[in-house]
């Protein structure tokens, strides 16, 4: 991690924040924009692997960072299954992506700039000393702050619903892809082994991001997700091997599912562990972006959960809705693709980032097919 580093003898802050990832350095950020606040950021160094983070939004403050290192925007995406395909066009809001390495890149700097301070090392305890917090290092050494966010332990159900990917950034030989629009889902793929679908985000008429997504308990091999796409190229886009290049890979697999933070004694869950993270679709950094600046925002810092990345009634609805996905995982095509047909686009964005509103609640449960919903609703 960039940054200033600090010596032993200066371990006292007012805010200490546990992790330095998107959590961590989003809420550090926002902090030192907001307050005059002595910020120490503790990471244990780990290398952070290479993600693209993908995200709706229409101009938001919490974004605006976001925005200017985003590799491309569209204001078209499509979700496809055999039968049926919808292209949406956003009005207010655009797709982004934006690589997570260049972001955090971005987020330290700003950090830095800000004086915001960083701590090389691991977090072994933590507990309560009159009005500080104090962490104890895997060095034996101490760390007090007023306060304490952890952004980094919690726990999700081992036996939940996830999200697991592999995803290849791939330069063709000839025009084949339409940067103006994004296909956010495409299930006319193999269904046999969860619910599955290409995320193809286009950045020129050559080069494109092709990842093969799957919702089950169980992840794959990462050559399972290869075979997949390398199908998917020959199939959907009629090249063959010899005309792709494949440039990276990355892969992940995201709980989908509500967590539970860890109780370590005196600190603030943050981020993720504060259920950051949309449940049912496991988008997260428009989430966290917005959870950390709302909170910084506040006058006065106060000890209190910070805002989930979904409200009470879309959390419920997320549960009804991976409770369909888990018994029926063969009505998943057409339920995203009817989603798309019914709701504005508008409308759809603003349900997948969170805390939406009434409407846009309204006209998603209107999209749903009623029967097997309704047998999820009577089971919780």
């Amino acid at each position: 991690m960039s940054g200033r580093r600090i010596a032993k003898q200066r371990r006292r802050a007012d805010v200490g924040i546990i992790g330095g990832g998107l959590a961590g350095l989003s809420l550090a950020y926002h902090l030192s924009q907001f307050h005059d606040l002595k910020i120490l950021v503790v990471d244990d160094g780990m290398p952070k692997p290479d993600h693209i983070w993908g995200f709706w939004d229409n101009g938001s403050p919490h974004l605006e960072l976001a925005r200017e290192h985003a590799l491309s925007q569209w204001w078209h995406w499509q979700i496809a299954e055999p039968s049926n395909a919808k292209v949406m066009c956003g009005q207010d809001y655009h797709y982004y992506a934006v690589s997570s390495g260049t972001y955090m890149k971005a987020l330290a700097e700003k950090c830095t700039r800000a004086n915001v301070r960083f701590v090389n090392g691991a977090v072994m305890k933590t507990s309560i000393n009159e009005d500080y917090t104090r962490m104890l290092m895997k060095d034996e050494q101490t760390i007090t702050a007023h306060h304490v966010f952890d952004t980094v332990n919690y726990i999700a159900p081992y036996d939940c619903m996830k999200q697991h990917f592999l995803g290849q950034h791939i330069k063709v030989s000839k025009n084949t892809f339409n940067p103006g629009q994004l296909m956010l889902m495409d299930f006319r793929v193999s269904q046999q082994d969860g619910i599955h679908f290409m995320y193809v985000l286009p950045f020129t008429e050559k080069k494109a991001f092709i990842e093969s997504t799957v919702f089950s308990r169980r992840p794959h091999d990462p050559e399972w997700y290869r075979e997949q796409i390398a199908h998917y190229i020959k199939r959907s886009l009629h090249l063959k091997g010899e005309q792709v290049t494949v440039l990276k890979e990355e892969e992940g697999v995201l709980p989908m599912s509500t967590v539970k933070p860890k109780q370590n004694e005196g600190c603030i869950p943050f981020g993720l562990a504060a259920n950051a993270m949309r449940a049912s679709s496991s988008y997260a950094f428009a989430q966290i972006s917005r959870q950390a600046y709302d909170y910084a925002k506040r006058k006065t810092l106060i000890w209190d959960l910070p805002e989930a990345g979904a409200d009470f009634f879309e959390r419920w609805m997320d549960d009804i809705m991976l409770d369909v996905l888990s018994k029926k995982p063969e009505l998943a095509p057409k339920l995203f693709t009817r989603m798309a047909t019914k709701v504005k686009a508008d409308d759809f964005a603003r349900f997948m980032n969170g805390r939406s509103g009434f409407l846009p609640k309204l006209k998603t449960i209107n999209a749903m097919p009623s029967g097997p919903f309704l047998k999820s609703i009577v089971r919780f």
